[in-house]
């Protein structure tokens, strides 16, 4: 059935469940080589600082080319793009087996952050190009569950297969870290094929759909240079910091959940994993229904709840780190709150941005969480360091220690990107009424 636009009204298309299905088998192959890939580092001569090196050159990686992939994504079709970042995946995979020092993960990692940004914004993009506007939030969600199972599932994954490389197949420790990296090269080559055959291409030579987005000139060929309409323009500003003001958070907090809740409660590395993961599930079940809401009800109103629940519980996680049970708790209220937010902010980013530069303005929003990443990252460990444990002020008898500086500042940083949401996010529509 077709859409008075021209959109087909289903959301699952054969080209839109592969889309979704290849960034599942991407996630899941990257996320294999998680649970170890710092333990890898140090048996191949890298000191424990020297991990927090091999995350940012990934993060790098992505940076700079976030904008690029996905401006040419927009000139030259999606499916090239996200084969040639599917390629690389399965390239730096087979590379990985035989490295033999942690300076050639450190480069490597550059190059997989690389080609993951290669994936990302250009398969988004895709899945955005061809479904209507008013399904954009249940196509998101199904998109973002799948990516999320990807994320789960893969440390699990991987754990099974280091361990059995060890113990089975008598690899030597190193070499068992190795093994997963063939695991991963035939999941990124898996995803190169079916994204091949079952995708349908949105932009560039050959294209054979209908396009969603506003009609802007800017959509028109050869006219890339012209300007987009003042409330668009002020969209993108807000989205841009929204994505920094996530990525900061996320890198700010989540790296110092670990250390805070061993020192905290005692937990050990199981208990942790178990945490993390019982959290993570907790968001993934509610990413679709939250996805169809927000075309039902809007987006606004599914980004305000999410965005304050996470939020709010993000503060409260060191009033409830009593006990392992408890964390959970609160973490998986965390995680259902910014699994409803994600879809409908997704969604809303997808409705302003038109076509002709849907790719490099996703990769641009993209770009922005990582540069948040980055900075979070280098200001939360000696932050924590230095007031973890300075009282700060008594709150109804209660001393407030600096340990609740890095729960603080993501919640005020995430509420200040909602307002601004709120405030200054405009659709045609409510700018036309201004």
């Amino acid at each position: 059935m077709e859409s008075s636009a021209g959109f087909k009204e289903s959301v699952y298309t054969v080209s839109t469940c592969t889309l979704a299905i290849s960034s599942f088998v991407v996630n899941l192959g990257f996320g294999l080589t998680l649970p170890y890939f710092p333990l890898f580092a140090i048996e191949l001569g890298a000191k424990v600082w020297h991990v927090g090196f091999l995350v940012t050159s990934f993060i790098v990686g992505r940076v700079l080319f976030n904008d690029r992939a996905g401006r040419f994504s927009d000139k030259y079709g999606r499916k090239l793009i996200i084969n040639l970042g599917a390629l690389g995946y399965a390239l730096i995979s087979i590379v990985m087996f035989f490295i033999t020092h942690w300076l050639h993960m450190l480069v490597l990692n550059f190059f997989w952050g690389m080609a993951s940004a290669f994936v990302w914004s250009p398969s988004e993009a895709c899945l955005v190009d061809q479904v209507s506007p008013k399904k954009r939030g249940e196509a998101l969600s199904m998109f973002f569950t799948l990516t999320n199972f990807g994320w789960v599932g893969g440390p699990a994954i991987g754990g099974l297969a280091q361990h059995y490389a060890f113990t089975t197949l008598n690899m030597s420790i190193a070499d068992s870290f190795r093994f997963p990296f063939y695991i991963v090269f035939v999941l990124s080559l898996l995803s190169l094929v079916i994204v091949r055959l079952c995708v349908q291409e949105t932009r560039g030579k050959g294209t054979a759909c209908e396009i969603s987005g506003p009609s802007l000139k800017i959509d028109n060929p050869g006219e890339g240079n012209s300007k987009l309409p003042k409330y668009l323009k002020r969209n993108l500003y807000v989205f841009f910091f929204a994505a920094f003001a996530n990525g900061f958070s996320w890198a700010f907090l989540e790296p110092l959940l670990p250390i805070y809740l061993t020192d905290k409660i005692g937990a050990i590395p199981l208990e942790i994993g178990i945490i993390f993961t019982t959290a993570g599930l907790c968001g993934i079940f509610v990413n679709y229904p939250s996805g169809r809401m927000s075309d039902k009800f809007g987006r606004k109103p599914l980004i305000s709840v999410g965005m304050v629940c996470s939020r709010t519980a993000t503060l409260l996680i060191p009033a409830f780190s009593q006990t392992a049970a408890n964390v959970i708790g609160v973490m998986g209220v965390r995680s259902v709150g910014f699994n409803v937010s994600q879809p409908a902010l997704r969604a809303l980013q997808a409705d302003q941005v038109p076509h002709a530069r849907r790719g490099q303005l996703f990769g641009r929003i993209e770009m922005f969480f990582d540069v948040g990443m980055i900075i979070g990252s280098l200001i939360s460990p000696p932050l924590y360091s230095a007031f973890g444990s300075v009282p700060l002020f008594t709150l109804f008898g209660h001393v407030i220690l600096g340990e609740i500086i890095p729960f603080a500042i993501p919640a005020i940083m995430g509420i200040t990107a909602l307002v601004c949401i709120l405030v200054f996010i405009l659709t045609k529509k409510e700018s036309e009424e201004c």
